[in-house]
Order: structure tokens, then C-alpha cells, then sequence
């Protein structure tokens, strides 16, 4: 497997700065908060935060039973999560572990995406058998509290929802019809069908936007999607049940859990060819990759673990303990701060001279975005 080499850039006041030598003024380095994985437990109705620097469980936050999926939004202020009983999303504010008020959707609610401005949530309602249930309901988070719009009419027992990049389109995997839904989200309507195979499950899109990656549940595949034309490519060989799909930030490896197999496949996405699986825990569900690219976390259904992955070996590096039967894992976004508040706590930078000695009441909120090399230090 190929070895990845990660750089930075800070980001101060929203100006990228390369990391130079001698500068009068520099920034001294900060004690960013890690991203954190939140996990949801089916049976146990819960949320677990993990601290990816540490990899230590935190208390659970008390949700409702028959949770099934998780967002985040971009800011990282707030979790939603789908209740298939309720058939409500539900929000949790991640600074003070409380739920807010359910917003009502389809029936059976399943997974939930947001767009990456963070206005929009999209939930796939798998329906209770009749077509006219089979939807996507858009809720607009803008709103206090955020509001449910019209339902969405996709295909047959809708699962898994991805958003492009840029916000312009939805892709929703159809269980029962083998195909996926193209959803223009602006105008909140489906506009076009692509057959992908045999029971389409997870969903995820490559970071350029180019390619739609789909894990075919019944075929044992994946199904690459071209988003330019909408026309799905040669299917992957992966694992025995397929459910899963995550895509590292620099779009370089697709990982996929197995559900029967017990495994992990990753993929080459420059030649779309199958790496050696990984073995992980009992009835692998959900996968989620941190920003930097450099862990995967896998929820292990039937095990009551999280398992941690290595993206550089491809090895298994710790399993955690997070309950009963975890469903699925969403990870906060890059040491971002989502208020001054979390800016003082974790993001903030005192600027010093050229002997570290802190100038008095100056400094800025700084973040790290992971750049795969292209800044360089100078020197």
C-alpha cells in the first residue's frame, strides 16, 4: 500500500499561511482539540464521543433506541440522528450533550447527509412497502428549530445519501430497486436513475466530485458512478456483503466494510482495484475516515467495538469499546472552532517574537488543514 506523507498550513483570520523560517512574527504552536468520532449504538440509544488523539471512549450521550444513522454538521456544533421507531431526526448540541426538539420525517428513517454549507440535511425513509413512502425528506437547518420540507419520491427502499462537494446534487442508494436517485438540490427533485447492481447500500462521494462510489450489498461490489455523466462504471470486487463506503480527504482510497466477511477492503481509486482486506471486528457496519486522512474508524455491529485503522499500513492499530450494537460513526471536522469560546479552549494562538516571548493581547483563532504536501516549509 502506498505511504502517505502529511503537511499543513495554519489558517489564520481565514489566510492560509505557509510555515516560514525568521519571520519577525510567528505563531507559536497551539494545542488544537482532535476531531472527535460519534457513535451511534442501536440498541442502546446512545452516542458515543471517542477523542481521536486518545482513542478513549467518553460517556455515552442518552438518545433513543433503534438509532440508525448520524451527521455532523460542518461546524461540528451539532449531531442528528435518524429514530426509525419515531421516524423523527433528532438533534443533539455536542457542546452540552443535550437533545433537541425531534423534527418529524418519512417512515423508517435511515441514513442522514448534510450539505457542506451545513443548511441542508437530506434523511432516506425506506417507507413501510408503498411506493409513495419510499422518499428523501429535506429539512432546512436554518430555521429554529429546522424545518421538514416536502418529501422528496425516490426509488424502492431507499438507504444511503450522499452530497457533492459543492452542495449542487444528492446521490440516494435504492435497496429494492438496484438503482441510485440523482437529486437536484436546488429544485429538490429526483432527475435521473442509475442502475448500479444488486441492492445498493452505502454511499459516499470522492472529494473532487468526480466519482460516486457505491457498495453494492447483494453483488459483493462497488459500483463507481461518473458524475459527469451520470453512467455507472465496472463494478470492484470487494467482500461478502458490502454496507459501508468512506472516502480518504485526498481521495486516493475508498474503504469498504464487509459485513459477512468481517472485513475492510480498501481501493485504489487512481486504478479502481481492490487492496487486501482487513480484518476487524464481528458484522462491520458504518466507516468513517478523521479529516487528516490518516485513521478509519469501523463501528463492528455485533461486537459492541470500534475498530482503528491505520491509513498509511492498513493495519489495525486498537478496537474500543462503545456498547451493545453500534450502527454508525460520523467525525467532527478539522480542529475547527466552532465558537470563540472553543477558539480560547483548543484553536487560539498567542504571536510571539523570534524568542517565543508572547506578545501581550495578540494572537488569532487558527485551525490546520491538511494540504497532502503541497505547502512547504521554507528555509
Amino acid at each position: 500500500m502506498r505511504t502517505r506523507t502529511k503537511a499543513g498550513i495554519a489558517v489564520i483570520a481565514g489566510i492560509a499561511l505557509a510555515v516560514s523560517v525568521g519571520p519577525p512574527l510567528v505563531a507559536s504552536p497551539a494545542s488544537s482539540t482532535a476531531p472527535i468520532a460519534y457513535v451511534i449504538d442501536m440498541t442502546d440509544g446512545t452516542l458515543t464521543p471517542i477523542d481521536t488523539s486518545t482513542n478513549i471512549a467518553g460517556t455515552p450521550i442518552t438518545a433513543e433506541t433503534n438509532l440508525q444513522g448520524v451527521a455532523i454538521t460542518p461546524d461540528g456544533a451539532t449531531a442528528y440522528v435518524t429514530n426509525t421507531t419515531r421516524n423523527t431526526l433528532t438533534p443533539i448540541d455536542l457542546a452540552t450533550n443535550t437533545l433537541g426538539i425531534p423534527i418529524p420525517v418519512g417512515t423508517n428513517p435511515q441514513q442522514v447527509a448534510i450539505t457542506p454549507d451545513g443548511t441542508t440535511a437530506y434523511v432516506a425513509n425506506t417507507g413501510d412497502g408503498l411506493l409513495s413512502t419510499d422518499t428523501v425528506t429535506p429539512i432546512d437547518l436554518t430555521t429554529s428549530p429546522p424545518t421538514p420540507g416536502a418529501p422528496i419520491l425516490v426509488g424502492r427502499q431507499p438507504v444511503g445519501v450522499a452530497f457533492t462537494p459543492d452542495g449542487s446534487s444528492a446521490y440516494v442508494t435504492n435497496n429494492f430497486d438496484d438503482t441510485v436517485t440523482v437529486i437536484n438540490v436546488a429544485t429538490n427533485t429526483g432527475s435521473e436513475t442509475i442502475s448500479v447492481g444488486d441492492r445498493p447500500s452505502g454511499v459516499a462521494v470522492a472529494p473532487d466530485g468526480k466519482t460516486v462510489y457505491v457498495a453494492v450489498f447483494g453483488a459483493g461490489t462497488v459500483t463507481p458512478i461518473d458524475t459527469s455523466t451520470n453512467i455507472a462504471r465496472t463494478p470492484i470486487d470487494v467482500g461478502t456483503r458490502p454496507v459501508g463506503v468512506a472516502i480518504t480527504p485526498d481521495g486516493a482510497t475508498v474503504y469498504v466494510t464487509n459485513r459477512n466477511d468481517d472485513t475492510v477492503t480498501p481501493i485504489d481509486t487512481f486504478t479502481n482495484i481492490a487492496g487486501t482486506p482487513i480484518g476487524v471486528g464481528d458484522n462491520p457496519r458504518a466507516v468513517a475516515i478523521t479529516p487528516d486522512g490518516a485513521t478509519v474508524y469501523v463501528a463492528n455491529f455485533l461486537e459492541g467495538t470500534v475498530t482503528v485503522i491505520d491509513v498509511a499500513t492498513d493495519t489495525v492499530v486498537e478496537t474500543i469499546s462503545v456498547g451493545t450494537n453500534p450502527f454508525g460513526v460520523a467525525i467532527t471536522s478539522a480542529n475547527t472552532p466552532g465558537s470563540k469560546a472553543d477558539c480560547k479552549k483548543g484553536g487560539w494562538q498567542n504571536f510571539t517574537d523570534n524568542e517565543h516571548t508572547p506578545f501581550s493581547n495578540q494572537g488569532d483563532c487558527v485551525s490546520y488543514v491538511p494540504t497532502g504536501g503541497r505547502n512547504k516549509a521554507s528555509g
